[in-house]
């Protein structure tokens, strides 16, 4: 079977120890991605989203970056002070991502991923020139086990119409390695 191995990596083997899986069968071990994201409009200040780990699997996350997609170009509205009614996609995206605050938590844990002070969506989204936030560096990555639930909370710092324009999309997308117990 593609992916299975019989000795796996030793930083896989890590995060399945970690997970609660010292003793295992077989491991399929798959790329995963899992975008996580609300609509937002001028009325919403915020929203949330969750995603339950699969049973038998550990969800061993390598980066997460940013979301935002606008829902409504044509009826965007965002004439913040000093931004022009003819603003460029980017200048919008800018202004979007600068209004946003993101929260990654595993609620099983009561455990906040991102720090006490949610994340400004602009600080990890790529078509603004941040870079994502890699915990790869760290060790095997961040693991979230099996069953476990995360999710994502997406608040606007100021929901007036000038500033959040029409419904936009804002999240994140989580990206790393699903590691499959086969036979538990």
């Amino acid at each position: 079977m593609a992916g299975q191995l019989k000795d796996i990596h030793a930083c896989f083997e890590e995060a399945l120890r970690i997970a609660g899986f010292s003793e295992h069968g077989p491991v399929l071990i798959r790329p995963a991605q899992i975008t996580m994201m609300v609509a937002l409009l001028d009325a919403t200040e915020s929203g949330s989203y969750t995603y339950r780990i699969p049973n038998s699997s550990v969800f061993l996350i390598k980066e997460m970056r940013g979301h935002l997609s606008f829902n409504n170009w044509n009826g965007e509205v965002a004439v913040a002070a000093g931004l022009s009614t003819n603003a460029t996609p980017k200048e919008r995206a800018y202004l979007k991502a600068l209004n946003a605050k993101i929260r990654l938590e595993n609620v099983d844990r009561s455990q906040k991923i991102t720090d006490e002070n949610d994340l400004c969506l602009a600080d990890i989204l790529g078509c603004l020139g941040a870079a994502p936030i890699r915990w790869d560096e760290l060790g095997p990555g961040f693991v979230v086990p099996s069953g476990q639930q995360l999710k994502m909370t997406a608040t606007l710092s100021d929901s007036t119409a000038a500033n959040t324009g029409a419904s936009s999309d804002y999240g994140i997308v989580l990206s790393g390695v699903m590691l499959e117990v086969l036979g538990s």
